[in-house]
């Protein structure tokens, strides 16, 4: 686990956000949660970078995928990304 991801899970608000990354990063969030998100990552570089990273792993994902993911498969794959993620740190589901 990098050090990004340690201060992210133990900062309340950033375990939160993190929450809202799937439909943020599939253009997909409210405006009300865009702001919020983008307000953090403003200030928090360790969200920022994480944000980065993961976008970073979608573009490679996206580039290395011969055909378009159905939005349900979609869907469920960011649904075991974030529970894995919780199971790695130990996290509470929201």
């Amino acid at each position: 686990m990098s050090g990004d991801e340690e201060n992210v899970l133990e900062c309340a608000e950033c375990s939160e956000l993190v929450e809202l990354l799937s439909e943020y990063l599939d253009g997909e969030a409210t405006p009300e949660a865009r702001v919020r998100l983008v307000a953090h990552i403003q200030s928090c570089d360790h969200c920022a970078r994480l944000v980065w990273r993961m976008r970073e792993l979608i573009g490679r994902c996206r580039c290395e995928a011969p055909a378009e993911m159905p939005a349900e498969v979609h869907q469920q794959l960011w649904q075991v990304i974030v529970r894995e993620i919780r199971v790695e740190h130990h996290t509470p589901e929201a």
